[in-house]
């Protein structure tokens, strides 16, 4: 069975193939303006695609399950503080600016650090973490390894998030 994902990739290069050929069709038809216009946009699409990070076309992740977003979860307090020692606050700073509505980007931004290393930061402590659970028996091998593959999203997710995104029975 094909998964999502290939599925998905499969489907993005065939609308660029199909393009490329009507466009060459159209051109050799004499239609060249028509031709300009959905060639122009499968190279635009083409173009995009490649300069994706794994190049293949986008990827479907599927979402956590309940074990692996508990697990993340509580991990999420820690990282924050991991996050607060990158953007060079106080956990204390970072917890107020939080409570006052404010997403670790937004205190990012306002101190003058790019994102990335903060999310680097915050997946490269999670990873760890996770991989002492797993060695402790806490969590199945299996489940450490599928919430690591989810974590990039899931620092992106915490580091954008604000006060305001969070159901009310968390804070």
């Amino acid at each position: 069975m094909i998964s999502r994902g290939a599925f998905s990739r499969t489907i993005w290069w065939v609308i660029i193939a199909f393009g490329l050929v009507v466009t060459a069709f159209l051109f050799l038809e004499g239609y060249y303006l028509f031709g300009a216009i959905v060639g122009g946009f499968a190279v635009l699409r083409l173009i995009y695609t490649l300069s994706l990070p794994n190049w293949r076309g986008p990827v479907w992740v599927p979402p956590p399950s309940h074990s692996e977003r508990a697990l993340l979860r509580s991990m999420a307090r820690d990282e924050f503080l991991v996050a607060a020692g990158v953007i060079g606050i106080s956990g204390a700073q970072l917890r107020q600016d939080f409570n006052r509505g404010m997403s670790i980007a937004e205190m990012a931004t306002s101190a003058g650090v790019a994102l990335d290393p903060i999310i680097d930061a915050i997946v490269s402590d999670a990873s760890a973490r996770i991989d002492q659970v797993v060695a402790q028996g806490s969590v199945a091998r299996v489940e450490g390894d599928s919430a690591k593959s989810k974590l990039r999203t899931w620092a992106e997710r915490l580091v954008n998030i604000n006060k305001r995104d969070l159901p009310s029975s968390q804070y």
